[in-house]
């Protein structure tokens, strides 16, 4: 079964059995470089880190830094410096090989990010997305509350852009627990969606856990995707120690239905 998983280089070390077992079970990392211990990684190290997925069969992907909201939910950028960062996040990536990346753009409901414009916000994605290509670049949703200016951020940016669709984050941070509105997230963002952050919740923040650990209702979910068609690339981003690669493994291995839909096979 072909899936990435999220690594959080700093959380986990690059031990022999964790290396083990994402190759026996084919499981591929998406390489979080917001971790400042990957950004303050030199050339070469990251070429003999790439060398060691590589000679073990295994495709990368990457996550690239955030932009993170302060303790007030507030979110602003120097256009500049924000750009500055992509730029090296994405040179310093370029020995993996990078099969995609994902970006957070922070969009809220009023369409833009809080303290910049629409317009500069454009020009950084359309920077970094120039940056990635020709591996596509997929923007999460994270805070949002509405679909629909993350599909209208995503439809003006290059053709390598697309979605990356986040379900965890639609549960517990953007009220679907409550809402129950996930029919329409799909919907507004179906054309653009090449890419799904997979992890459950309990509604009430955005905790990380295996699928069938929290109440997402997983089978619900695979439904809505096939009867739209959907077969996105998959990305579980579990809490990243051995136990839950596990819990993972085994919920795939246990639910065939939910493993065809997903295209895990």
């Amino acid at each position: 079964m072909r899936y990435y998983v999220k690594l959080f280089w700093e959380r986990t070390a690059l031990a022999e059995e964790l290396l083990d077992f994402f190759l026996e079970h084919n499981v591929q990392p998406e390489l979080d470089f917001s971790s400042p211990h990957l950004m303050a990684m030199s050339a070469s190290e990251h070429a003999v880190m790439a060398a060691l997925w590589r000679e073990r069969g295994l495709a990368c992907a990457v996550h690239l830094p955030f932009i993170m909201p302060d303790a007030m939910g507030r979110v602003s950028f120097k256009p500049r410096e924000a750009l500055e960062d992509m730029l090296k996040a994405v040179q310093a990536t370029k020995a993996y090989g990078p099969r995609h990346f994902v970006g957070h753009p922070y969009l809220f409901a009023q369409g833009a990010l809080r303290g910049n414009t629409l317009e500069e916000l454009l020009e950084l994605w359309t920077r970094a997305a120039e940056a990635c290509a020709p591996a596509n670049l997929y923007l999460e949703n994270t805070l949002e509350q509405d679909p629909r200016p993350l599909a209208d951020l995503a439809a003006r940016l290059p053709k390598n852009c697309g979605v990356c669709f986040d379900v965890g984050h639609w549960h517990a941070l953007a009220g679907g627990r409550r809402k129950r509105n996930l029919e329409l997230w799909l919907d507004e963002l179906m054309p653009l969606i090449g890419h799904l952050h997979l992890h459950d919740n309990y509604g009430g923040y955005d905790e990380h856990l295996a699928p069938g650990e929290g109440l997402i209702d997983w089978d619900y979910f695979a439904a809505l995707l096939s009867a739209r068609g959907l077969k996105p690339g998959v990305t579980f981003e579990t809490s990243f120690a051995l136990r839950d690669l596990r819990a993972t493994r085994n919920y795939v291995v246990r639910h065939p239905k939910f493993r065809k839909t997903l295209g895990l096979e």
